[in-house]
């Protein structure tokens, strides 16, 4: 229970530290413009108000040529990822291509093999004679 308690009284203070910082970071220059804006006469005022809405168009079109060339930046490294996306998928494919192709050709039936002729085969039973002619694998012929 004692543990709870530690918990809720730190969550408190977390609570109230961060309602300070806010109250300062917006308070104070609010503070310091009230200050600043009292001892000011009314054609100043004036004058400012209307400086600060003037300047506001520029920061408008500032704002709007960076959020265009990041917008673009984002992009571009979006097609960058794309790209090598695709790439890799198109090396997957080619590689399940090649293997399809090569286990295609394994289960394919081989040519006709041909025994080797070994010195004095004459002598071994069982074991067939080859004799190629010339120039033409069609007609071997083979002993039994």
């Amino acid at each position: 229970m004692k543990k709870v308690e530690e918990i809720v009284t730190r969550g408190i203070g977390y609570i109230v530290l961060g309602l300070v910082i806010l109250t300062v970071a917006v308070g104070g220059p609010a503070l310091v413009l009230a200050i600043v804006a009292g001892g000011l006469s009314r054609e100043a005022l004036t004058a400012w108000a209307i400086a600060v809405t003037l300047a506001l168009v520029p920061v408008f079109f500032v704002g709007f040529y960076f959020g265009k060339v990041e917008v673009r930046g984002y992009l571009s490294g979006v097609d960058t990822g794309l790209d090598r996306l695709a790439a890799a998928v198109n090396l997957r494919d080619s590689a399940r291509l090649t293997v399809h192709r090569e286990t295609r050709r394994a289960s394919e039936p081989a040519g006709p093999s041909f025994n080797v002729l070994l010195p004095n085969v004459q002598g071994l039973p069982g074991v067939p004679v080859v004799h190629r002619l010339s120039g033409s694998r069609d007609d071997d012929i083979v002993d039994l």
